[in-house]
């Protein structure tokens, strides 16, 4: 018996060391890394997908950052929540967490959720002249014809700062995206990585249906152009002929997803009456002949009031109107005057349109237009600036959205309240809920195909990549990014900055100091010349010299 006690003594203790050891901050790190890879990582991660926005499942210290994990505190953990109901990963998703795999994240929550003890491996610094070299380098490559059609953008500066690089390849989806979303080709064309580390990449202008002066409208926008005076610099202007062919993707994708970059690139015309025209739709003749389709509401997300939306066969696929009221009374109440846009007498009044259509390659375009058909830049709905283009993106991230029609059951059941060919003009132009869902879904579906063809695999149900990217570029920045945007190492970066007066306005230096991304683009030609980074050559004069570049880009032929 004796011996027996003796081993069960063993036992125990051993029992308690293993359980004291799996509380240990260093092991526990390791391991609940490995069950979010394992189970979490493939649809957040894994080659840029982006679901719900957490493409940062693996970055431990990310996950305490953006507090989908609390350290200390399991139950107010987003994340732990999840996977602890059985709502993540999805059902349907194999294989499934076992109680061993959720009691780690626990622990290691519990514990403070520490990092792992490896710091990330240090990456080979690409400096602005290395990046210039490549460029050079992949023009000479290029026949002599096409050099002039060559563009570049880089993300070399994210690379440098840090960034994962599951994290990049989302915003490379989003750049790959926002071209052929600013393109009339019936193609799909992503941009062509020139480098191993894919940081750097080429487009040609002529896939989207650019020329030399649409990208020097990007030009005369460009806050972070600098002349570095190097010999790969020159002989690159001198190849493709222009004297900056490389931008900043992030900047890029942020800049040209809004107006007036957006409008200038896709040569959105400046009436919804034009764009019908190109789109080869006619409103007034599809209303009248019944060839629409509508579903009348109350209660969305974008109005307070009455919204209306409305599709058409386009040239290209579909064309979708929303009508918008800014009050529910007289013309503004559609449950009132269901037949409209129209005559006074029978028609309703809306304050604002927001047009969704399809461009040849499938993709989407938007166009908000005031009551008289007028093309806006942004709008405010719900207290919130919508802008368009981006704005329209963040929403229509998979296509047109399903919405429920009220109008045709409303009709329906107060027959006595209209008449016998209101009646039967409502049940036509507002089609029973199956019918309307079927449309929606063949809508999204073509648009589900175009960006498989922009991101070079699926992206169901992802977040919307250009969306996150500009999130990022907004955000504030720390030392690791404002040192790449301006081409140094950190250590540099500080070392430069600490001899000149800018170091009163930029608090760098300090644990987690940040500088405002408005505030760090109005300094960044003095940082250029302080910090002897380079010439800053901000002249948008330089790029749009005459008249006739100042104008406004016809529209494309159909």
């Amino acid at each position: 018996m004796a011996g027996i006690r003796l081993v069960l003594t063993h036992l125990s203790v051993l029992v308690v060391c293993s359980a004291a050891v799996a509380a240990e901050p260093g092991p526990l790190a390791p391991q609940a890394l490995e069950v979010l890879r394992t189970h979490c990582y493939r649809c957040h991660g894994q080659n840029g997908s982006n679901k719900g926005g957490v493409n940062y499942v693996t970055d431990l210290r990310e996950l305490v950052a953006r507090k989908p994990v609390v350290p200390g505190n399991p139950a107010s953990s987003d994340l732990y929540a999840a996977v602890e109901s059985g709502r993540m990963p999805p059902p349907d998703q194999k294989p499934r967490l076992t109680n061993a795999d959720v009691a780690v994240l626990r622990r290691w929550i519990e514990v403070g959720a520490p990092a792992p003890d490896a710091a990330p491996a240090r990456r080979t610094f690409l400096s602005p002249a290395a990046v210039l070299e490549q460029v050079r380098d992949d023009l000479a490559t290029l026949p002599e014809g096409d050099r002039r059609f060559a563009r570049y953008f880089t993300f070399a500066h994210l690379y440098n700062a840090g960034i994962p690089g599951d994290r990049l390849q989302a915003h490379r989806d989003a750049l790959s995206k926002l071209l052929n979303s600013l393109s009339w080709s019936r193609k799909i064309v992503g941009p062509r990585a020139i480098e191993p580390k894919d940081t750097v990449f080429r487009i040609d202008l002529r896939d989207y249906g650019w020329d030399e002066r649409g990208w020097e409208t990007v030009l005369a926008a460009d806050p972070y152009r600098v002349t570095y005076g190097t010999e790969a610099e020159n002989v690159g202007r001198a190849l493709s002929g222009c004297k900056f062919p490389l931008v900043r993707a992030d900047w890029f994708v942020a800049e040209a997803s809004r107006p007036p970059l957006y409008h200038r690139l896709l040569r959105l015309p400046k009436t919804e009456g034009e764009l019908e025209r190109l789109l080869g739709v006619n409103v007034a003749e599809d209303i009248q002949s019944q060839r629409v389709a509508r579903a009348g509401f109350n209660g969305s997300d974008v109005s307070p009031n009455n919204r209306l939306i409305e599709r058409h066969e386009a040239r290209y696929g579909a064309y979708w109107k929303a009508y918008d009221f800014h009050g529910g009374g007289g013309r503004k109440n559609l449950f009132g005057r269901p037949l409209g846009p129209g005559p006074a007498e029978v028609g309703f009044q809306y304050d604002l349109g927001e047009i969704l259509f399809n461009l040849p390659n499938g993709l989407q375009a938007y166009l908000i237009v005031d009551d008289q058909g007028k093309r806006l830049n942004e709008v405010t709905l719900h207290d919130d600036l919508v802008t368009n283009g981006g704005g329209c993106m963040s929403c229509h991230a998979h296509g047109p959205l399903q919405q429920d029609d009220q109008v045709r059951e409303h009709v329906r059941k107060n027959r006595q309240a209209y008449s016998a060919r209101e009646v039967k003009t409502v049940l036509a132009l507002y089609p029973p809920k199956e019918d309307f869902v079927a449309l929606v879904k063949v809508d999204r579906e073509r648009f589900a195909r175009a960006l498989a063809q922009a991101f070079g695999r699926s992206g169901d149900g992802e977040r919307e990549p250009i969306a996150v990217l500009i999130r990022q570029f907004q955000s504030e920045l720390g030392l690791p990014l404002a040192a790449a945007e301006a081409g140094l190492q950190p250590d540099e970066f500080l070392s430069r900055l600490g001899s000149t007066p800018l170091a009163r306005q930029l608090p760098l230096a300090c644990d987690e100091g940040t500088v405002p991304r408005e505030l760090y683009t109005k300094l960044f030609p003095e940082i250029v010349r302080r910090l002897r980074v380079g010439k800053d050559d901000w002249s948008p004069e330089q790029f749009l010299r005459s008249p006739e570049r100042r104008r406004e880009p016809k529209s494309p032929r159909p």
